[in-house]
């Protein structure tokens, strides 16, 4: 495998190309603790919250051609659905 080949079998290599964060545990942690200061005990207001933040930059990141961004943005968005709604 060369040097600019992505090795997909790393963990951390496959979360930062789908997700953009090496690790979308300690992203949603982080997210979720800012958004605790708000909600409070709410973990499903504060979830929400979060997905709607998401996908209002999605909409900011396709208007400015930043397609990548968006992907990887959409994608926290359906893992955060998915995983904790």
């Amino acid at each position: 495998m060369n040097n600019n080949t992505l090795d997909l079998r790393d963990t951390s290599a496959r979360f930062l190309q789908m997700y953009g964060v090496p690790s979308i545990g300690a992203w949603y942690d982080t997210e979720i603790d800012f958004l605790d200061c708000t909600w409070g005990k709410d973990q499903a207001g504060a979830n929400k919250m979060l997905v709607m933040s998401m996908l209002s930059d999605v909409q900011e990141m396709v208007e400015r051609g930043m397609n990548e961004e968006a992907r990887q943005t959409l994608n926290r968005a359906k893992w955060t659905i998915t995983n904790k709604l």
